[in-house]
């Protein structure tokens, strides 16, 4: 709690001083803890992506393979991580933020995985943020906004 100090002056009257108490609001929103976000933030921005291949019947289907501290981070603060990734995507450079918005694709895509093998494969650092005259957006703009479409999918 902190102490809110208020003055009124009405058609000449003395200045008033009230003394209320304010209690802080509650916390609506989940936050992820400290070390679990710096975790994520140093994979993301510390580690190449790399890619594996899972069987699906006969066939083998190339995946984003996501970095254990983010799995492990997402297996306990799913939404939390995925905001997280999402504001890297938004304001990283274009490097990075490629690599965050394909282990968020790739987290709600689960156990697809291919639109982040997309992202990854399709991704060219010059063109990042600039207008793509398909998308009428930028590349950037477009993975953030099919993860978040993804992510009310689910």
């Amino acid at each position: 709690m902190f102490l809110l100090y208020m003055g009124v002056a009405l058609l000449g009257l003395p200045f008033v001083t009230a003394q209320v108490q304010v209690a802080p609001l509650p916390r609506t929103v989940r936050t992820l803890p400290e070390e679990v976000e710096r975790d994520v933030r140093r994979t993301v921005y510390g580690k190449p992506l790399k890619f594996g291949i899972v069987a699906r019947g006969s066939l083998g289907v190339t995946v984003v393979i996501i970095p254990k501290p983010i799995v492990d981070a997402y297996t306990g603060h799913p939404r939390e991580v995925v905001r997280l990734l999402l504001r890297i995507a938004d304001g990283a450079p274009p490097r990075d933020s490629m690599r965050a918005v394909a282990c968020a694709l790739a987290l709600v895509d689960a156990p697809n995985g291919g639109t982040a093998v997309t992202c990854v494969l399709g991704f060219k650092e010059s063109e990042y943020d600039a207008l793509d005259s398909d998308w009428a957006q930028t590349p950037r703009q477009h993975w953030i906004a099919e993860v978040r479409r993804m992510e009310k999918g689910k």
